[in-house]
């Protein structure tokens, strides 16, 4: 039943201030009356208005559109350019679902299976029953093969089995795609233009390197794909611990997935996804793949390259018997590389100062793009030299490394060690002089000489002192 006080409908706003008892003043009334006016524009005919719509803006379908990813240099990571690669290849969006399908799906396939324990029929033993059935108040028992005894079979044990299980290969390489786009989009997938690897398997170097971009200290691994074995790379980052290098066939998703940051070479990352874009171009053909980079394009950039990759590969016994004479022989190509740079400094440097004096012969602009020009070969100059100084440096100390271990393995008498020992100071001398060669004045330069001099003639008291011990041995 209706309340008694709802008699009626309630129409318009009047009806509703009367069942309330407001009383209606000018006020309230005012408040919901208002003039309405019309002034000539409005009683002027409409003309007739035609809303012409935009043209809708064309979108490209997903397939079509591209995303950049910066190029960089290994190992100082500098940036050289952008590339484009498809959104379906580095931009996909996160399924959770199926990178959890493509991992459950590695991890099955690469369970080993061979588990086995033996049932009772299986082990060695007499068949004999233990105790009488019954009589001796015991429990049934039956020869020393049962499952219950100590040293008897196994119930329900495993046996050797495959736990592989089938996953279709669009969804596998649509999960490959989408772990490497949320590497992508986190801005955790690193590519490099050239190949990665170092000049020494030296972990302090590496540490360097991944110092200088900050990846050193922050708990996160970093994974690196190369296109090929690289012996140094990998050797240094196994005694430093702070990642894992793989080759482009080695990694699955969950390696895309378990690290810190993805730093892979550029072929690698084209191998990887021409290999797993089935669900694309729906052809098990897949397309052209580099296979490996040239040889002298690695032994090019480093000079050593291929003594210390040999070093790496022959068993760890063997090695020390081979850094001296591996050490020395790098140390002597870094050397004169070096050489080879200074000398062509030098004639930058007099280019330049032939320049200068041209400049003095002309005017107005002729003489100041002259000049800019012999700037430019001082600069450059000077850079060649500090660079042919580097190496220098670093071949030197690796022939005095190596005069060190052999020193080493000599007994302390030994003339063979006096000879060595002053090999060691005439290379130190000879670091000195490259030294004074980039000293800043004169009295530097002449100061760092006398003390290479020095040197030698410790190194001339050495060699005398071991000439004489091996005439005595001779002698005797």
């Amino acid at each position: 039943m209706a309340p008694s006080r709802m008699r009626m409908p309630v129409r318009g706003v009047t009806s509703q201030l009367s069942l309330l008892s407001i009383s209606q003043d000018k006020s309230i009334t005012t408040l919901f009356a208002r003039t309405i006016t019309s002034s000539m524009s409005s009683r002027a005919s409409v003309s007739t208005i035609t809303t012409v719509a935009a043209p809708p803006v064309p979108t490209k379908p997903f397939g079509r559109q591209t995303v950049s990813a910066t190029i960089y240099h290994f190992p100082t990571l500098e940036p050289l350019r952008f590339q484009s690669y498809p959104a379906n290849h580095l931009y996909l969006p996160t399924r959770r679902d199926i990178l959890h399908r493509a991992i459950v799906f590695e991890g099955d396939n690469t369970r080993s299976g061979t588990a086995s324990t033996k049932w009772r029929d299986e082990v060695r033993g007499s068949a004999r029953k233990l105790r009488p059935q019954k009589g001796t108040g015991r429990a049934r028992l039956g020869d020393k093969k049962s499952p219950m005894l100590t040293g008897g079979g196994v119930a329900f044990g495993p046996k050797p089995r495959d736990f592989g299980t089938d996953l279709p290969r669009k969804v596998y390489d649509l999960a490959w795609r989408t772990a490497l786009s949320y590497r992508y989009k986190k801005g955790e997938l690193v590519i490099v233009d050239n190949a990665m690897e170092l000049e020494s398997p030296s972990p302090t170097l590496l540490k360097l390197i991944l110092d200088s971009q900050g990846w050193g200290d922050t708990g996160k691994k970093s994974l690196l794909v190369t296109l090929n074995e690289r012996p140094l790379l990998a050797a240094a980052l196994e005694r430093l611990s702070d990642g894992y290098t793989r080759t482009w066939q080695d990694v699955d998703v969950k390696d895309l997935l378990g690290m810190g940051r993805i730093v892979i070479e550029r072929n690698a990352l084209n191998n990887m996804l021409q290999s797993h874009q089935y669900d694309l171009t729906h052809n098990s053909r897949i397309g052209r793949l580099v296979e490996t980079l040239p040889e002298e394009e690695i032994v090019d950039t480093f000079l050593g390259y291929e003594e210390y990759r040999d070093l790496v590969l022959v068993p760890r016994e063997e090695r020390e018997a081979l850094k001296p004479t591996i050490f020395r022989s790098i140390g002597l190509k870094r050397v004169q590389r070096a050489l080879d740079l200074d000398m062509k400094a030098s004639q930058m440097l007099e280019k330049a100062i032939r320049a200068e004096q041209q400049a003095t012969k002309q005017t107005g602009s002729e003489a100041e793009a002259i000049l800019l020009k012999a700037l430019k070969l001082r600069q450059a100059a000077e850079e060649k030299k500090t660079v042919a100084q580097n190496l220098a440096h670093a071949g030197i100390d690796l022939q005095i490394e190596a005069e060190e271990l052999e020193s080493r393995s000599w007994p302390e008498n030994d003339w063979r060690k006096d000879y060595s020992d002053a090999r060691t100071e005439d290379l130190r001398a000879e670091h000195l002089d490259w030294d004074s060669k980039n000293a800043e004045n004169t009295a530097e330069a002449e100061g760092l000489r006398e003390e290479a001099a020095t040197l030698r003639d410790g190194a001339q008291l050495l060699r005398e002192e071991a000439e004489e011990k091996q005439r005595l041995l001779m002698d005797s």
